[in-house]
């Protein structure tokens, strides 16, 4: 199954004369930590995002388990990622993979500009998350 960019017309036909494959995604994924000082961390190990997908489920927010296996998660250059690069699973195809790793990299460009107001207008106000 193709992810939902790839099947708009102009992104579609740019990659529909073949598939990403495995280590291209890897490949892609360490370039951009490289290029960006990130490090990626399996959100599901984290016990960092075990204790903030339990406080959200908590106050109410989002279920934990949605919170570990649906969103991918930035904070300064660590990205909390729901899946293993390069293996498309739970949602998770490899395209998608290669979408979402440029998205949070640019948290990190977002992050370097705008510093700590990045991360609190972000988190608190819908407007702003929505302007980035």
């Amino acid at each position: 199954m193709k992810g939902r960019l790839q099947a708009l017309p102009i992104v579609g036909a740019i990659f529909r004369w073949r598939d990403v494959k495995p280590d291209e995604v890897r490949a892609f994924w360490r370039h951009m930590s490289e290029r960006f000082d990130t490090t990626t961390v399996n959100k599901q190990e984290s016990t960092e995002m075990q204790l903030v997908a339990h406080a959200l489920d908590l106050l109410g927010i989002l279920d934990r388990d949605r919170f570990l296996t649906h969103f991918t998660t930035t904070i300064g250059r660590r990205i909390y990622a729901p899946f293993e690069i390069g293996n498309p699973q739970g949602g998770w195809d490899l395209w998608s993979q290669v979408v979402i790793c440029v998205h949070e990299h640019q948290h990190v460009v977002q992050h370097d500009r705008d510093g700590l107001a990045f991360e609190a207008m972000y988190l608190t106000d819908r407007a702003s998350r929505a302007r980035y």
